[in-house]
């Protein structure tokens, strides 16, 4: 292996695992968004109020990016 063709896999190898990267962060966001839109009202005032604020987030999220229905 010559030093092109170990640039060459070594970029590769980088552009797959930013992919992963990406793919896994988006899903740990969708992840703590659907714990807070669940489990946050505890039945305090400020509890629904911020509550509120992260149902209407996910809500939003979820009608304008259907194709993140897979998580």
């Amino acid at each position: 292996m010559n030093y092109q063709q170990a640039l060459k896999k070594s970029r590769f190898k980088r552009f797959i695992g930013f992919i992963i990267f990406f793919i896994g962060i988006i899903s740990s966001i969708i992840s703590i968004l659907k714990m807070l839109y669940f489990n946050f009202d505890d039945g305090t005032a400020i509890a629904g109020a911020l509550s509120k604020i992260f149902q209407k987030l996910v809500y939003l999220i979820y009608e304008n990016t259907k194709f993140l229905n897979i998580f």
